[in-house]
């Protein structure tokens, strides 16, 4: 199989996570598929293979985050975490700590044991990534910021205000930044 066919499965499968809440369910058995292929004919540790456990991960977050059994929410979220920590850890071998898919694999980690109350854990992996985010993507990329954002609430859900206030306000001025750009391009 090409690795344009491939590169096109994945992007139906983006197109159909994020066409309707049924549609996580739908794109988890694409990734699935898709990632079965993809090691086959890239191999396990082809960038194109982690993101696409990336993505597979991600399905499964979605789900857990929208799911309202807590037995069915726990498992969901256990299986994401399993599939997106492993990710990461290959991705950072395979092209490194500071490149854009181990920081990203980094962050999704960090945010899923969030979810899963482990707060400690996904302290110590923002502390860790947030710099390297910043200095390799830029503070008004998306992914900083959002990062950035989500390191915040983190530090407000674990009582730590005199350490979440100066974070959120790093991000708070890194979307100020984006948008003052934005507007100058429209303008």
């Amino acid at each position: 199989m090409a690795p344009e066919t491939l590169d096109a499965r994945n992007q139906v499968a983006n197109a159909v996570k994020h066409a309707s809440a049924d549609g996580t369910r739908e794109a988890e058995a694409l990734y699935r598929s898709l990632l079965e292929d993809r090691r086959t004919v890239l191999g396990p540790d082809h960038l194109d293979t982690l993101i696409t456990e990336h993505n597979l991960a991600l399905a499964i977050f979605l789900q857990a985050k929208a799911e309202t059994d807590p037995a069915r929410r726990q498992s969901l979220l256990e299986q994401a975490l399993a599939i997106e920590s492993e990710t990461w850890r290959r991705t950072e071998a395979a092209v490194g700590r500071g490149h854009d898919q181990a920081l990203a694999a980094g962050s999704e980690t960090a945010a899923i044991l969030v979810t899963l109350g482990r707060l400690e854990e996904a302290e110590r992996i923002y502390a860790d990534i947030v710099p390297l985010m910043s200095d390799r993507l830029g503070a008004s990329h998306w992914r900083t910021r959002t990062t950035l954002a989500n390191h915040g609430r983190l530090l407000l859900k674990a009582g730590r205000l005199d350490r979440a206030v100066p974070v959120l306000d790093q991000a708070l001025a890194a979307v100020h930044a984006r948008a003052v750009l934005l507007a100058a391009e429209s303008s």
